[in-house]
């Protein structure tokens, strides 16, 4: 009985061990954290930036995002400290839709992949809260701790 012995070379190593390394950078959530918008902004990554959404000013604070990029989902969170800002822009009813409890909840029980963090509100907690829509993006605004969360999935 003959059994077929391939070679070790050099390119076969290197290719197994670019498949095995793309293989394992592509699972799993992904979890970024910044103090500030300063932090963010000084990464001068858009890739990192992009999964933020693009009400997050210069005076946002406290952020985070966890994601996966198959399918992709995405929850995240921000605070804030300008809050004139933030009411001109949720209010812009041409571009932010006010949506009800239900909708977010049927928008929330289509994640597949991504978990809400233990930091993003509590599904008990989504009364009493202002929220949006934009596009595959939903926002739930908390005034009484200035913080917006947000959660995608296309």
């Amino acid at each position: 009985m003959k059994f077929f012995v391939m070679k070790a070379t050099p390119c076969l190593v290197f290719f197994l061990f670019t498949v095995v390394v793309f293989l394992c950078g592509c699972s799993g959530d992904f979890e970024q954290s910044y103090h500030s918008y300063d932090d963010l902004e000084r990464l001068h990554n858009l890739r990192l930036q992009g999964w933020f959404p693009d009400m997050l000013g210069p005076d946002g604070f406290d952020l985070r995002e966890v994601h996966s990029i198959g399918p992709i989902e995405s929850f995240g969170k921000f605070s804030y400290s300008d809050h004139k800002r933030i009411d001109s822009l949720l209010s812009d009813k041409g571009i932010y839709r006010e949506v009800s409890i239900d909708s977010l909840n049927q928008f929330m029980k289509g994640f597949k992949t991504v978990q809400a963090p233990d930091w993003f509100l509590k599904k008990e907690e989504y009364s009493g809260k202002a929220m949006f829509r934009r596009e595959a993006m939903y926002f739930i605004q908390s005034k009484e701790d200035s913080t917006i969360y947000f959660a995608c999935k296309s």
